[in-house]
């Protein structure tokens, strides 16, 4: 999810001001991403009840309160960040600060809100009124990943110096070497120090962005893992919205696979290839979901793209 995060914020940065693209770009992030997720996270829930025992009344409230939404808090989390990015981002426009200064609040936010997050927001238990507000919105989730957003931001800024330094082998090696240490610290500690997790989400982003930049020759669009990588990029959204119902339409794998967990586990040159295949087969699957509902228009323009039945 760090990954994600940093993308979305490294695509999203605005480099002049422009009332209208501001104005697009926040309609695009409710109408093309927002809306859709609503609609397949209440057919979710519905589809949920249909399979279940409990009350209709009690998916959906556990749908909304629940902080993970089903799975679906990713998408809502990411607009939520992209709304607070965009006000701060006007703000500054209007206020007339340089792009460098810029760069530095975003840098701060960033650095900032992982403090936050590590030191008050992780170890935070609301009550009342504010856990429902606290659940509804997602914030355990998204006050998470918000360092990563104004990452991705402050990099882009700094696009060319960030590229040059992560295109060095050594930093690709540095940054998996401190991944795998902090990630079995952290296991050993049982995550009591957040410093010591979030610390290794932090490497494991730069190892897996400096190991594409280091390989770029290997996944640009004239190789096989190249295509099928911009394939993926271009579907994400029906992929994460429809992979759920996956996981709910095969409960026997899914209970064989967790049978056989802790012995995989002890053998991750077993679980790796499984844990790919699987990825891949789901996502194929998305996909075909997605080409079949675009043979009905009106249909897929309702699910995921209401905007244009109105033109």
């Amino acid at each position: 999810m760090p990954l994600f995060f940093f993308i979305s914020g490294f695509f999203a940065t605005f480099r002049n001001y422009d009332g209208n693209l501001y104005k697009n770009r926040v309609n695009n992030r409710l109408s093309k991403q927002l809306y859709p997720t609503f609609i397949i996270w209440a057919i979710f829930i519905f589809v949920s009840w249909l399979i279940g025992s409990a009350p209709l009344k009690e998916y959906v409230l556990h749908g909304i309160y629940d902080p993970a939404k089903r799975g679906y808090w990713f998408t809502i989390s990411l607009v939520e960040v992209y709304l607070i990015y965009t006000a701060i981002s006007a703000a500054m426009f209007f206020m007339k600060v340089a792009i460098k200064r810029q760069a530095l609040v975003y840098l701060v936010i960033s650095v900032v809100s992982g403090l936050i997050y590590i030191l008050f927001l992780k170890s935070y238990s609301p009550e009342g009124i504010l856990l429902k507000f606290y659940s509804v919105l997602s914030i355990a989730k998204f006050s998470a990943l918000i360092p990563f957003f104004f990452l991705g931001v402050f990099c882009r800024i700094y696009e060319t110096q960030f590229i040059r330094i992560l295109s060095k082998p050594f930093v690709t090696l540095v940054s998996l070497g401190l991944f795998i240490v902090m990630s079995l610290l952290s296991q050993e500690v049982n995550q009591i120090d957040n410093s010591i997790y979030y610390g290794s989400r932090f490497f494991g982003l730069m190892a897996v962005v400096s190991i594409f930049v280091c390989g770029k020759k290997y996944f640009d669009s004239t190789t096989p893992a190249g295509r099928y990588l911009i394939r993926i990029g271009r579907n994400t959204l029906p992929i994460y919205l429809f992979h759920f119902f996956l996981i709910i339409a095969i409960p026997v794998i899914v209970t064989d696979f967790v049978a056989y967990k802790d012995q995989l586990m002890s053998r991750w040159y077993v679980e790796l290839p499984i844990v790919l295949l699987i990825s891949v087969l789901i996502a194929e699957i998305c996909m075909l979901v997605d080409r079949v509902l675009k043979t009905f228009p009106k249909v897929y323009c309702l699910t995921f793209n209401p905007a244009k039945l109105l033109k």
